[in-house]
């Protein structure tokens, strides 16, 4: 038997305690969490090159896409326009086992476009970059 969840219901908040939601989140380009690889090569290596952890990490540039309401794409532009950090949380579908938390600037926003032979829901990409330290429970 799986033990495989669905991702429906992944959450993207914003403030602490991470009471308010980013938007109507309809998808999220999740982030990576990259280490960097320090080359530790030298003429003792067998003919391969070596590697060990560097000291460096970070979480990578991710994008939500969102319903385009009024209330959140102004609070979103206003973060944008004055060039806020805040901190976000992630929370995976998991009853609450897993989150991932951040401070993020967004660094770009989209509306997505708009066919009036095939109408949609008006939608809007956000684009973050995190920086800093992060926390994954």
């Amino acid at each position: 038997m799986t033990l495989a969840r669905s991702n429906y219901g992944t959450r993207l908040k914003v403030g602490s305690p991470y009471t308010a939601d980013v938007g109507e989140v309809l998808s999220i380009d999740m982030p990576e969490i990259i280490g960097d690889a320090v080359e530790a090569t030298s003429h003792s290596s067998s003919g391969w090159r070596e590697f060990v952890p560097g000291a460096l990490a970070e979480v990578s540039e991710f994008t939500a896409t969102i319903n385009f309401t009024d209330t959140y794409v102004a609070a979103l532009y206003a973060d944008f326009a004055a060039g806020t950090k805040k901190s976000y949380q992630i929370q995976f579908p998991d009853d609450g086992a897993t989150k991932w938390t951040f401070d993020a600037y967004i660094t770009g926003l989209k509306p997505l476009g708009a066919d009036a032979g095939s109408p949609e829901t008006l939608q809007m990409e956000v684009k973050f970059q995190p920086t800093g330290a992060n926390a994954v429970t």
